[in-house]
């Protein structure tokens, strides 16, 4: 459409990372993306924690943000108007973990493998220069709500620690929300009923 564009990314040298892009949009969608604006790091959120009720939006906001890097990254080239970020060496992105039968692993094993493989990406971001970006989609949704509650929370404490790290982390656990204030980094922002984005 008119509306759903792509664009060359511009790519900046900064000391602590960011993502800029104006309506970026989920190129799978085609014609029924609605294009988003995402402002991660530099003055605006570090991480993002994007709260709301199921079928909401949260799933398709996370992707547009994760598929925008991806492109970033791989092609030079993302589905929006407008980008601008800086490179990150490490992409640690978790948008659907399942359970593996063959490994005997169920589906809550997979998700604390995948915290623990979060936690561990920020603790390795040493170098100045060395920018990590997270994702995860309802991690820790495989359990009862009080062990997710610990096990991202353990998440969340890990990432405000670093400088070097940008997360955008859907999840309908409500209880996080009170994160945000105990924790500076941790921005929630909630999809409300209407679909429209709020904060938590």
């Amino acid at each position: 459409s008119g509306e759903n564009q792509f664009c060359p990314v511009d790519f900046i040298t900064s000391d602590t990372p960011f993502i800029s892009a104006k309506t970026a949009w989920f190129p799978l969608l085609g014609a029924k993306a609605i294009g988003s604006d995402f402002l991660l790091g530099d003055k605006h959120a570090p991480n993002i924690l994007l709260t709301g009720m199921n079928g909401s939006g949260k799933s398709i906001s996370l992707k547009t943000c994760v598929f925008l890097i991806a492109m970033a990254h791989s092609f030079g080239w993302v589905a929006a108007q407008q980008c601008s970020m800086t490179p990150f060496s490490e992409l640690n992105l978790h948008l659907n973990s399942l359970d593996n039968a063959a490994d005997g692993k169920s589906r809550w094993v997979a998700e604390v493998d995948a915290i623990k493989s979060m936690i561990h990406s920020v603790e390795a971001a040493h170098s100045p220069n060395y920018f990590v970006f997270l994702s995860g989609d309802e991690l820790g949704d495989g359990t009862a709500a009080e062990a997710s509650l610990n096990v991202m929370t353990t998440l969340l404490k890990a990432i405000t620690k670093q400088k070097r790290a940008l997360s955008f982390i859907a999840s309908h656990l409500q209880k996080l929300t009170e994160l945000e204030g105990p924790m500076p980094r941790i921005f929630n922002y909630r999809i409300n009923p209407d679909r429209k984005l709020g904060p938590g």
